[in-house]
């Protein structure tokens, strides 16, 4: 689709599996400061942004929502072992289909890159999914949160780099 994906450092952890997570330098381009959010309060979401989740029980983030009600969620399921990206009722076109994204992979912690269209996903530091996810004007987006006890949830805005 003539994109390329954020950077990235891959290796290999001591146990002989792969180990995959954004590069450090993008940190850079983080807005000077972040923001927070804790279940059951909407923030609005810019159109590229930064965010890792935490969470110690099953949780919903929820990043968009569409006029028609149709919501892009990731969830993070720990106890399974799980991460899903749900896109099922996202309004797509082409023949592809919108089933879910299902990762086994320790689902405690995911960091989530957005930039326009393109969502990048890493799970913990073993998995990616790489998405283009297409919004329309009337679309919203917006972070919401729910489920477990014990979420922590940091975004930033990513900016264009300043000089010095």
């Amino acid at each position: 689709a003539g994109v390329l994906t954020a950077p990235r450092e891959v290796d290999v952890h001591p146990d002989g599996s792969l180990r995959v997570v954004p590069a450090p330098e993008l940190e850079l381009l983080r807005a000077a400061a972040p923001f927070v959010t804790a279940p059951g309060r909407r923030t609005p979401l810019p159109p590229s942004y930064d965010l890792t989740v935490t969470a110690s029980d099953r949780t919903t983030v929820s990043l968009l929502r569409s006029a028609s009600g149709a919501r892009l969620t990731v969830v993070l399921d720990p106890d399974e072992g799980t991460v899903t990206l749900d896109r099922a009722d996202w309004p797509r076109t082409g023949p592809e289909g919108s089933a879910p994204i299902v990762v086994r992979a320790p689902a405690d912690k995911v960091r989530i890159l957005v930039d326009g269209s393109l969502l990048e996903l890493f799970i913990g530091d073993r998995a990616t999914i790489t998405e283009r996810i297409y919004r329309r004007p009337d679309d919203t987006a917006e972070l919401a949160v729910s489920g477990g006890s014990e979420i922590t949830v940091t975004g930033w805005e990513v900016v264009a780099p300043t000089d010095g």
